[in-house]
């Protein structure tokens, strides 16, 4: 199972070799790993991201809930 977003909603899917949906970045910051999405069109390289309950991606922040250890 691969983690894939599509426009900003995340799930687990079967991996599929070459699916952009399906492929993430691991940017290291001083704070924690964020994950940056391939995608592309207006969500191209938006962030995983939480509220604490739910799961998404969306821009950049510098918020917390886009960091991952």
């Amino acid at each position: 199972m691969c983690l894939t977003s599509y426009n900003t909603l995340v799930y687990l899917e079967t991996c599929q070799d070459g699916n952009w949906w399906q492929q993430w970045e691991e940017i290291w910051t001083s704070s924690g790993w964020k994950l940056k999405h391939r995608g592309d069109g207006w969500v191209q390289g938006f962030y995983l991201d939480s509220d604490g309950s739910r799961t998404y991606t969306e821009p950049g922040n510098n918020g917390r809930y886009q960091l991952w250890h």
